[in-house]
């Protein structure tokens, strides 16, 4: 779904938090979105602004009378350097467990790898991901260590000053795509998915996160961005 296909239905604001709610109806009256995908549904974001960070709520509820897919996947720029120094100065960790294998498209084969040398960084010690090398690989979640506590999620931080800001998921993430566009921008882009890319299509949707939701159901995944 595009942002542009949403309207926001509603919005608040106090002295402690911003709130905006924007929603999104497919069904046979209204886009194409129905043409291809035949299942009427609502689509709920909702984003909390306060001085803790940002949390950001995507529901979907199956308003059709089958069992519908859902897969969510956000494409999230994270911005480096974020609290002055340069590029050298940051490294990203992520909640990583096995790589997954992409062919000649970029596309999962089914396959799952062991952390290479390089992406084994983003479990312990932190990667560089901005003025480097390309980077484009899928992975598995699985949690890691930050101040020994389990955390499930992307974190970047400034060595030299200890700033960090996290990205954090909910259990509805099971996939990576991490990405840098070249590896020469201003940013680095841990994208969570509910699904590995083009799961539906692979020999075992379901070991790749593939679900349904029956009608009249709906699913939530739960993001965080903050400082800490």
């Amino acid at each position: 779904l595009k942002s542009e296909a949403f309207i926001v239905s509603k919005a608040s604001e106090t002295a402690e938090e911003v709130m905006v709610e924007c929603r999104y109806y497919a069904n046979a009256g209204n886009d194409a979105v129905f043409r291809d995908f035949p299942h009427e549904f609502k689509c709920k974001i909702t984003y909390w602004l306060s001085a803790d960070g940002l949390e950001q709520e995507v529901m979907f509820s199956n308003r059709s009378k089958l069992r519908m897919p859902v897969g969510v996947g956000f494409h999230t720029p994270l911005s480096i350097p974020f609290a002055g120094g340069d590029a050298a100065d940051y490294v990203m960790r992520v909640a990583v467990g096995e790589q997954v294998e992409l062919n000649e498209r970029n596309l999962p084969t089914g396959r799952k790898l062991p952390l290479s040398e390089q992406f084994a960084k983003l479990r312990e010690g932190g990667l560089r991901v901005t003025e480097c090398d390309p980077i484009e690989a899928g992975f598995t979640l699985k949690e890691i260590d930050v101040n020994g506590k389990s955390f499930r999620g992307a974190l970047v931080e400034n060595l030299r000053t200890g700033a960090r800001i996290f990205y954090e998921v909910d259990s509805q993430t099971t996939y990576w795509t991490i990405w840098n566009n070249g590896g020469r921008v201003p940013y680095c882009c841990p994208e969570p998915q509910s699904w590995t890319t083009n799961a539906p299509n692979l020999s075992n949707p379901s070991a790749e996160g593939f679900r349904t939701i029956a009608p009249g159901e709906s699913w939530r995944m739960v993001f965080r961005l903050y400082a800490k």
